[in-house]
């Protein structure tokens, strides 16, 4: 997302289970229930070998904490939007550790390698 890797680089790997668009937006969800929110995405390329999409006003990755019981407090988000300004923002409410983001306006806003 905008150049942060969720987990370490080629840790996991998510296969679509789903996918949904809400009114602009795009909702995917993945085997293990994680999902990918993106509002009002654009300039994007889909097929067997790529999942990228260039710009979006926001990306949230949401996903329970992998082991544990998929109920509420195991669920954790990792969000970057853009503001009206063009800036680029993060926030996660990870508890077991405090990510480190490099996010850039310049890299795909999510992108699956």
């Amino acid at each position: 997302m905008f150049g942060d890797w969720f987990g370490r680089e080629f840790d996991n790997c998510h296969l679509v289970r789903s996918a949904r668009a809400e009114g602009e937006d795009l909702v995917v969800v993945f085997h293990e229930d994680e999902e990918l929110w993106l509002a009002r995405p654009v300039d994007w390329e889909f097929n067997e070998h790529v999942f990228r999409v260039q710009r979006a006003a926001r990306v949230v990755w949401r996903w329970y904490s992998y082991g544990r019981p998929k109920v509420p407090e195991n669920l954790f988000t990792i969000d970057h939007w853009v503001d009206d300004d063009g800036g680029l923002h993060t926030d996660s409410d990870v508890t077991w550790y405090h990510p480190t983001f490099s996010s850039s306006i310049d890299s795909p806003a999510a992108e699956l390698l």
